[in-house]
């Protein structure tokens, strides 16, 4: 059994904003638009210590490397280089960071909310269109999606939105044109023992 221990603040907010509400998985389409690298860094997590497993265990030959951790656990004094030495220190990696996203997603039990952030009101107006659908396993939702699952403004699915010039819904997309300052955008009455995949595109705001 191995432990993974997330350390920092930016890595360990980007899992939480990555966790479902289920708290079993990581998933990249929760923060795609708002961390460089999204993809790439949840799978490095993911595989980091099946990783660290095969190098300890000397890969595919199964030969156990001698001292492969001694980096670790051990306290070795500094090592004097000669002028022609070799530098075989482990490269600097950029840190994890995170880019500025015009609107906040937060999900509720059966519902979730969008709010314009500080970076958005700085490129207001702009036009929003915003899809849910239920999560499937091993499918993409928005491909398995069904108006039997649920449709924006019927059977009890509502929404409310605030500080947009106007806004429209048809099954389950929501587009919204004009958002100001002040923007919010709520909607609930979804299955509450159905997690919710939500994804948004932004656009330039239309003309009048």
């Amino acid at each position: 059994m191995a432990l993974l221990v997330a350390k920092g603040d930016v890595l360990s907010g980007f899992l939480g904003d990555a966790e479902g509400p289920s708290h079993e998985n990581w998933l990249s389409e929760y923060v795609k638009d708002s961390y460089s690298y999204a993809p790439q860094t949840i799978s490095a997590v993911k595989s980091a210590l099946a990783n660290l497993y095969e190098v300890v265990m000397g890969g595919e030959d199964n030969d156990t490397i001698e001292g492969a951790l001694k980096e670790f656990f051990s306290i070795n004094e500094p090592e004097r280089k000669h002028k022609d030495a070799v530098d075989t220190s482990t490269p600097k990696v950029e840190p994890l960071q995170a880019r500025p996203a015009p609107i906040k997603i937060r999900r509720s039990k059966n519902g979730f909310k969008i709010k314009i952030t500080p970076e958005g009101e700085n490129i207001i107006p702009f036009d929003l269109r915003v899809r849910a659908a239920y999560r499937v396993r091993m499918s993409d939702p928005f491909r398995a999606y069904s108006k039997d699952d649920f449709a924006f403004n019927e059977g009890g699915l509502n929404y409310d939105c605030e500080g947009a010039k106007d806004h429209s819904a048809a099954n389950n997309v929501i587009n919204i044109r004009g958002v100001d300052k002040g923007f919010i955008l709520a909607a609930s009455g979804f299955d509450p023992n159905r997690e919710i995949a939500v994804e948004w595109n932004m656009q330039d705001a239309e003309e009048a």
